[in-house]
C-alpha cells in the first residue's frame, strides 16, 4: 500500500532505482514496516512527522539539500497513491 512502485521509481528516485545520485532522491520519501509489508510513505504534508524525525536525527543529514521532485501525498499507510493511479 502506500505510495505505489511505479510511483517511487519515476518520482521519488528520479527514474531509476540505482538512484545513484543521492541529490536525485525525493527528501520525503520515508519507508515503513506495515503489517508484514514494507512500504514507500510521503512525508511532505506531515510536518509533525518530519519534525519529530529531525529530533530524533532519523533524518538524512543533507536533508535540506536533497530534492523536492512531488507535489506530496497524504501520510497514508494504508491506502494506495501515486500518479499512476
Amino acid at each position: 500500500m502506500a505510495l505505489t512502485s511505479l510511483h517511487v521509481q519515476d518520482v521519488c528516485y528520479g527514474g531509476s532505482w540505482q538512484a545513484w545520485n543521492r541529490n536525485q532522491i525525493c527528501k520525503y520519501l520515508a519507508h515503513e514496516t506495515v503489517g508484514s509489508k514494507y512500504v514507500a510513505l510521503c512525508l511532505k504534508k506531515a510536518p509533525g512527522i518530519i519534525d519529530e524525525k529531525r529530533k530524533n536525527k532519523q533524518l538524512p543529514h543533507d536533508f535540506d539539500k536533497m530534492a523536492d521532485n512531488c507535489p506530496g501525498y497524504t501520510y497514508l499507510k494504508h491506502i494506495q497513491q501515486g500518479y499512476d493511479i
